[in-house]
């Protein structure tokens, strides 16, 4: 038992016994704090000494408000390996050079994003806020994550959009074919989260069968004068909104599709197109962005 443990132990005496849960890492990066029982610890400092013994249950009733989730910084972009999406042939049988139309070439992709919360804390009343992709990264795709703060495991969201590159008119010399082979290019985008929220509402322990009931910053400050355990560092009391002020950490990882590319290349018209594109440069190149 620890020194914190025997102390609150000793000095409530034969009344009600108090749990203190220390912040346990979920992982060698992640740390989720309970914040109820760490409340419970609050409430019991700011009750008389003389009275501490009389109490029998303590009730945190926090109330989350002005939860955000905030992109901070730039984040890293990455190029991935671009993906296949078709390839397509346009043949000119005749004996003089044309200028052919390509169909449009239409590619439905999915872009999952994942948030993996890295400082947060749990609560027997949930908090979670939005994350839009676009705050972060202005191109590609938009998916909106919904980010529990108390998650420890990666959270994922997808979306499925459809990317289309239109028509072109490609120069094809007589007795030629034209091989396009359409890609994806793509860009792994990595960033920092920052998880806000406010904390308010109302603390409430019993004298043995009385409760008393107050509000819950007023309790916290007066624990602290007491000489309660320091707070988690990412929690600070704010006079000004009169609530405790928690501020998290996240990060982000998305890859995203920037621009639908075709290459071209030019092959006697009897040929068949090669399966892959060619290593050498393309006889004409054109993108679109992938919006």
């Amino acid at each position: 038992m620890s020194r914190l443990s025997r102390r609150i132990g000793c000095v409530m005496g034969g009344g009600m016994s108090l749990l203190l849960i220390a912040a346990t890492p979920a992982s060698a990066q992640t740390v989720i704090f309970p914040l109820d029982p760490l409340l419970q610890t609050q409430i019991f400092y700011s009750v008389k000494p003389s009275q501490r013994a009389l109490v029998t249950a303590i009730i945190p009733l926090p109330n989350m408000y002005d939860t955000k989730v905030i992109a901070v910084g730039e984040p890293s972009l990455t190029t991935v390996e671009p993906l296949f999406v078709t390839k397509a042939a346009l043949q000119n049988h005749t004996g003089i050079d044309q200028m052919l139309m390509s169909q449009p070439i239409s590619k439905a992709i999915t872009t999952a994003t994942t948030v993996t919360v890295t400082t947060g804390f749990s609560s027997a009343n949930k908090v979670s806020g939005s994350f839009k992709l676009s705050d972060a990264v202005t191109f590609g795709a938009e998916t909106t994550n919904t980010v529990s703060f108390s998650e420890a495991k990666a959270q994922t969201t997808s979306t499925t959009d459809t990317y289309t590159l239109p028509s072109q008119n490609i120069k094809v010399p007589a007795g030629k074919q034209a091989c396009i082979y359409a890609s994806l290019i793509k860009v792994q985008a990595k960033g920092n989260l920052a998880l806000q929220t406010k904390i308010n509402g109302k603390a409430i322990y019993h004298l043995r069968t009385t409760p008393q009931v107050s509000d819950l910053y007023d309790t916290v400050v007066k624990a602290r004068s007491n000489g309660a355990p320091a707070l988690p560092p990412q929690l600070s009391l704010n006079s000004s909104t009169r609530s405790l002020d928690f501020s998290g950490t996240a990060t982000f990882l998305a890859t995203i599709g920037t621009n639908l590319e075709a290459k071209t290349y030019l092959y006697p018209v009897e040929a068949t197109c090669p399966e892959n594109a060619p290593a050498t440069a393309p006889t004409a190149k054109f993108s679109v962005p992938a919006t």
